[in-house]
């Protein structure tokens, strides 16, 4: 469902979606992480970025700098005011890292995250929906129990 939800974001003009690693040769193929998720940063994800989305290049060098994976997760964006935007790399949840209140500010890990979606696939059909998208962390806080009818 990723490429065609991508290949759509592309149709649309909302995004360009580029094959970074066409045959899984970058250090995307050593991660451990979710092999949609694999798959879709390698072959379907953003040449340019969008909203509050990274291009492939910057998550790719972010995570060299960061080291997220460790703590089972993935960096792929960032709100203006600084919350990353980050994705689970078992579950595909995402995330906003609440940079305000952070235990340590040089780790992100899920407990100093508010959950924005239950999958990526969320976010990128709200994307390619033009539906609203938080931005940060506070108003993902507001935002989910309202997209989850809660």
């Amino acid at each position: 469902m990723f490429y065609q939800v991508t290949s759509e974001l592309q149709s649309e003009k909302i995004a360009k979606i580029t094959e970074y690693d066409k045959n899984c040769t970058s250090v995307i193929e050593s991660w451990d992480i979710n092999l949609d998720l694999k798959r879709t940063l390698q072959w379907y994800w953003f040449a340019k970025p969008v909203n509050i989305l990274w291009c492939i290049k910057e998550v790719v060098e972010t995570e060299k700098e960061m080291n997220n994976i460790s703590n089972g997760l993935l960096a792929i964006g960032c709100g203006p005011n600084g919350d990353d935007l980050l994705v689970d790399t078992k579950s595909m949840e995402v995330y906003f890292w609440q940079h305000e209140s952070a235990a340590d500010y040089e780790k992100r890990i899920k407990s100093d995250c508010i959950k924005v979606y239950d999958h990526l696939l969320a976010l990128l059909v709200n994307l390619r929906n033009r539906n609203y998208i938080p931005w940060d962390s506070h108003a993902a806080e507001e935002y989910y129990p309202l997209f989850n009818g809660k």
